[in-house]
């Protein structure tokens, strides 16, 4: 399990961010006022010369600070299936030792799927976890889960799972890249029976939290990713062929839980 970040990482993600934010005022002058559109050329690649994940690929020491930061930064909080109700998914999931019922897409260490695993023992079919080849190296074996390297990038190559989830992933991106990750998803689902679920922030259209706010500042600033309200994520998930089915959520300051299924033909 992954220790507390404490002065280190908060020393990583001060490197990460400030730098970028220093120089947010003159890119956006010189941009026009614009919400940048391309991860290429995101306010950070504008201002240090390379992107978030380029910046921490080049150094390891910086890339686990980060990796324990994204786990720590979960804990205390309830996960996506104490807010949404997985007997719902879990009923209709296929009995079969083969059957896959949730690829944890991006799930770092697999924090998520340890916890599902202890909570529901007994539910059937495989858990899978994926990640970039470099976290799934660093991450601990887990009794009951599946890791395997993936960038949502290519094409999802676990076919008719019974839930594809992706926590706090989509919001590090552009649209036109998470049309891409949902397309690549959406390719690998079984209609009437795949789901996808989403657990981000899912935003007021005005009136917004101070804290959702300022982290879709930083967002924008170090990969032109953005924190999306409910109108946009709406329209993002159609654009790609989903359906929302509901938006599970507890309180307005905690992320919530978007399940959305491919649109009929």
């Amino acid at each position: 399990m992954a220790q507390p970040m404490g002065k280190a990482g908060v020393s990583c993600l001060y490197d990460l961010s400030v730098p970028t934010l220093a120089k947010l005022p003159e890119y956006l002058r010189l941009h026009g006022y614009k919400n940048p559109k391309d991860y290429s050329r995101s306010p950070m690649q504008w201002a240090v010369g390379e992107s978030q994940f380029e910046w921490l690929a080049r150094d390891q020491n910086k890339q686990a600070l980060f990796d324990s930061y994204m786990s720590s930064r979960r804990q205390g909080k309830p996960s996506w299936f104490e807010t949404y109700p997985v007997q719902d998914l879990l009923d209709g999931a296929i009995q079969h030792e083969d059957a896959v019922t949730i690829v944890d897409v991006g799930g770092n260490h697999g924090h998520d799927l340890r916890k599902f695993n202890e909570m529901y023992p007994t539910a059937p079919g495989r858990l899978v976890l994926q990640d970039l080849p470099s976290v799934i190296k660093s991450a601990p074996r887990l009794e009951g889960v599946e890791s395997m390297a993936y960038s949502f990038y290519d094409p999802q190559p676990i076919k008719g799972a019974r839930a594809y989830t992706f926590r706090a992933i989509f919001h590090d991106w552009p649209d036109h890249i998470c049309h891409k990750i949902l397309m690549n998803t959406a390719s690998a689902m079984t209609p009437a029976y795949s789901k996808l679920i989403i657990v981000d922030f899912v935003l007021p259209d005005t009136d917004v939290p101070l804290f959702q706010a300022s982290l879709d500042i930083q967002m924008m600033s170090i990969g032109a990713g953005v924190e999306r309200s409910e109108t946009q994520w709406r329209e993002l998930l159609h654009s790609a062929g989903f359906e929302v089915v509901r938006i599970c959520r507890k309180n307005p300051g905690m992320e919530a839980v978007i399940e959305a299924i491919p649109m009929s033909p």
